[in-house]
């Protein structure tokens, strides 16, 4: 997950659990080191490796069996990790306070994000053009937002050429 200004996450979901690597540009990189001694070796290979090794590590999170989130202690209250990890409170109506925010700066030119279309992207509904038009009046990047849905295994009923 990127938000377009350079922060951005990395989740693994395997079967012992899930682990969260976070990069925000304005806090302090995490003692390596340290995360080694503390992070389930389940996740060693996910966050020493790339892309995650390449991209930084600000904040981390593990979760083993279904238990508690875990930081091994490492977490500090500047990491700026509510930040990202605010949109995962499971509501839509986050997602478009956040975006009409950092794109329309709280002035969204309709007025509002449409929550209907939201609340379909969370529940993981087929992404249509009429969807996408919804959410913004001029769109031209159909071959891009094709290959990030592809990446992400989002589904989608459009083609790129549109």
């Amino acid at each position: 997950m990127r938000d377009g200004s350079g922060e951005q996450m990395l989740i693994l979901f395997r079967k012992e659990g899930c682990v969260i690597n976070g990069f925000t540009q304005e806090a302090e990189l995490l003692d390596r080191e340290k995360l080694n001694n503390l992070l389930p070796d389940c996740f060693k290979e996910f966050i020493f490796g790339e892309p995650v090794c390449t991209i930084g590590t600000t904040f981390c999170l593990w979760m083993i069996d279904a238990g508690k989130w875990e930081t091994g202690g490492l977490n500090t209250p500047d990491d700026l990790s509510d930040t990202l990890l605010s949109i995962f409170d499971g509501r839509p109506e986050t997602y478009i306070e956040w975006a009409d925010e950092y794109y329309f700066e709280g002035e969204h030119p309709d007025g509002e994000i449409p929550l209907e279309v939201v609340r379909q992207i969370y529940q993981g509904k087929v992404l249509t053009k009429e969807m996408v038009l919804k959410l913004t009046d001029e769109f031209e990047e159909w071959e891009q937002l094709k290959e990030d849905l592809e990446e992400i295994g989002y589904p989608f009923a459009f083609k790129s050429e549109e």
